[in-house]
């Protein structure tokens, strides 16, 4: 299969919807690296590190991100964290104004704009009725962590609550990130 044939989207590909086994992957790089340094986070990191974008490597690249992603997600193996709760949706430019999420979103071309959930989460987050058992990540609001104790029914009833104000308050449908799987 090809680079079309695999239907790669944002966190999605033909790969969710059929049963397939990768048995082998070909990665056809670039002869020049040039990375797409435009996240906010990386450009900050590059400079508090005084690095200079134009002397990245793939590795000091990888580094950097690894570094940032640590910094932001708590280690599962410390806090059992259900991990990144919603994918950033992808948005009509059109329908928000201009200064709607400043600094939160990202343009994807072609009028569409990707927006942080985790921004919006914490802009809701007053409104949510939050067990004791559960918690947002202290760095990064799209992480829930489980205090311990925490049932199925209160992390997807947190879940579909967090779905439902966001919807309600900004006319945005997130996406929920992990599978789930009832019994």
């Amino acid at each position: 299969m090809n680079n079309d044939q695999c239907q790669f989207k944002y966190r999605d590909s033909i790969f969710k919807l059929n049963n397939f086994i990768i048995l082998k992957i070909n990665f056809i790089f670039h002869e020049f690296f040039k990375p797409n340094v435009s996240y906010p986070a990386l450009n900050e990191f590059l400079s508090d590190n005084s690095i200079d974008a134009n002397s990245l490597t793939p590795r000091l690249l990888s580094d950097s991100i690894k570094h940032i992603r640590n910094s932001k997600l708590p280690d599962p193996k410390i806090e059992p964290n259900v991990g990144s709760i919603f994918k950033n949706p992808i948005v009509s430019s059109k329908d928000f104004d201009n200064d709607f999420l400043t600094g939160h979103k990202w343009d994807q071309g072609d009028g569409y704009s990707k927006l942080s959930s985790a921004r919006l989460i914490e802009l809701i987050e007053s409104d949510l009725n939050i067990p004791d058992t559960l918690r947002f990540y202290e760095n990064h609001s799209l992480v829930l962590i489980n205090n311990g104790g925490a049932s199925f029914n209160e992390v997807t009833n947190l879940l579909y609550q967090i779905k439902s104000t966001i919807l309600e308050k900004f006319k945005i449908e997130l996406e929920i990130e992990p599978e789930i799987i009832s019994s």
